[in-house]
């Protein structure tokens, strides 16, 4: 579950309290994200993570030291925010450093779907086998073999016939057993 703003401003406030510098700072983002892997029209892969990464900043005499972690546990919080004092005190100056920020007052964005949030990979497999096929073949005939004698021939492969809103064509639209459609032209002595 992520963490609510009450909850990072606690988390911000730990994290302070292990410091005694008067220019120290707490970054804290968070999110959520999921992947979904297709392949021949199905979900072959899902996961989804929540991450959290908190920066640690420390400036003492215009030198910051800056460390990264994605925990938020007291023991974590403290080492590495002694870490960050250690390393302002070894890294050189910044010429440019303008002092701390002042308090900040933000907006409150309201920016989340519910519905979105929620949709779990099976929930996005419609999507997915609504979606054209990518590759689209083109089958003829073997030299004086015939169209009708290879479509009989691929059905009997598992192909059926397929109604992609051709109308009246000269070839015929088939799918393979995983919905792939595919045209059975005519051979090229049958004339196109």
């Amino acid at each position: 579950m992520l963490p609510t703003e009450k909850e990072c401003r606690q988390i911000a406030e730990r994290a302070l309290g292990y410091t005694k510098a008067t220019d120290a700072s707490v970054s804290i983002s968070f999110g959520r994200n999921s992947n979904t892997r297709f392949a021949n029209n199905d979900v072959t892969t899902s996961g989804a993570a929540e991450t959290i990464n908190v920066v640690l900043s420390v400036t003492r005499d215009n030198r910051t030291g800056r460390v990264s972690l994605n925990q938020i546990a007291d023991g974590p919080l403290s080492r590495e925010m002694r870490r960050a004092e250690e390393l302002a005190g070894l890294l050189p100056p910044d010429p440019e450093y303008v002092g701390p920020v002042p308090p900040q007052k933000y907006l409150a964005i309201k920016a989340e779907d519910p519905a979105t949030e929620s949709f779990a990979a099976a929930d996005r497999v419609p999507g997915v086998k609504a979606v054209k096929n990518r590759i689209h073949l083109d089958v003829r005939p073997y030299p004086g073999g015939d169209q009708r004698a290879e479509v009989e021939r691929l059905r009997e492969h598992g192909a059926r016939t397929a109604d992609v809103g051709q109308g009246e064509v000269p070839w015929v639209v088939l799918a393979d057993p995983e919905g792939n459609e595919f045209c059975v032209l005519r051979s090229r002595s049958e004339g196109f």
